[in-house]
């Protein structure tokens, strides 16, 4: 069993109901569909400057040691859910530590681990898988989301001598990953108009060839926002006015300020959020300095594309330019 065969939680509808408001609903995303060929151009128009490349990932070492995050697991009170968020780049073929002959895949030995955890190990700890969904991109070759009751019912799974003696199926398969421990980002923090109800008819429908895709961002935030000396940027939605952004201005500041000037414009072409995630503790992946983690349901390529041929875009986003760093990173599922 592989989590791509879990039909309610591969779409995007399954993770809203899951993460947001009931009142909210979401698109619905395929699985099935495939990237469009045009996808690679997506990238640079995203953010001209960003490493999109990225440095990810450097080499990881996946003995899974839940010192670094002990204290985060502990201090959890017994309702405090919270949401382990993986990216796995699986190996071509398993390659087994004890020496062992086969002819699985890296996916398939993979599988075993996330078989036993399904069946055996997540109906004990209340633990629910949220979001999975394979990556189009060349560093990650899967995505997950899983949510946990709390941090005792995690650091359960962890200690259990079974999940130990399993997790030699998750490191035959996987070469390398990166595993955070987040945070749900509630409601009140997203800006209203991408929760709102799907548009029926966007402008630009997905199709076989230009299918509906979750764009997920890893985002790793400048202590102060580098904006170009005495660039004018457009700072308030609806109005022409522009100014130079105050020198104090933080990425998580100018972040909110690309949030809600953007998010007008992402919603009339159909974009909304399915969550957000601060990141608490990274456990693999450490180098890597991620702080939010967010995931944007998009109704075709074309849609993105479209809305940042809109005038004033460039303005919008060189606030977004302005609050990330280079180890900002972003996938698209597939």
């Amino acid at each position: 069993l592989q989590f791509a065969t879990l039909t309610p939680t591969t779409t995007p509808s399954a993770v809203a109901s899951s993460l947001l408001p009931p009142t909210a609903t979401y698109p619905t995303f395929s699985p099935s569909l495939k990237p469009s060929s045009s996808t690679p151009s997506f990238q640079p128009l995203i953010s001209p400057s960003m490493n999109l490349a990225g440095p990810l990932p450097p080499s990881l070492n996946l003995q899974f040691d839940p010192t670094s995050f002990m204290e985060f697991l502990l201090r959890t009170s017994p309702m405090d859910e919270f949401y382990m968020v993986k990216f796995f780049k699986y190996r071509e073929m398993a390659l087994y530590e004890d020496g062992r002959m086969t002819t699985l895949t890296g996916r398939e030995a993979q599988a075993i681990y996330e078989n036993f955890l399904l069946t055996e190990i997540f109906p004990t700890v209340g633990a629910e898988v949220v979001f999975s969904a394979t990556i189009a991109d060349p560093i990650w070759d899967h995505a997950t989301i899983i949510k946990y009751p709390n941090g005792v019912m995690y650091l359960t799974e962890l200690t259990n001598p079974e999940v130990q003696n399993q997790m030699i199926h998750h490191r035959a398969g996987v070469e390398n990953g990166y595993i955070a421990a987040t945070k749900l980002i509630t409601k009140d923090n997203i800006p209203a108009q991408l929760l709102q109800t799907p548009l029926e008819n966007p402008p630009f429908p997905p199709s076989d060839t230009d299918p509906s895709f979750v764009y997920i961002d890893l985002l790793n935030f400048q202590s102060s926002a580098l904006y170009e000396n005495d660039t004018p940027l457009l700072l308030a939605p609806n109005k022409s006015l522009l100014s130079t952004p105050n020198n104090n201005t933080t990425g998580r500041e100018a972040m909110k300020l690309f949030d809600d000037l953007s998010s007008l414009r992402k919603s009339e072409f159909g974009i909304r959020i399915a969550a957000c995630f601060d990141v608490a503790v990274t456990i693999e992946g450490s180098n890597v300095a991620i702080d939010e983690i967010r995931l944007e349901m998009v109704p075709s390529l074309s849609s993105y594309i479209e809305m940042l041929q809109l005038p004033d875009s460039d303005q919008i986003w060189k606030h977004q330019e302005a609050a990330l760093t280079d180890d900002s990173y972003y996938v698209v599922s597939s």
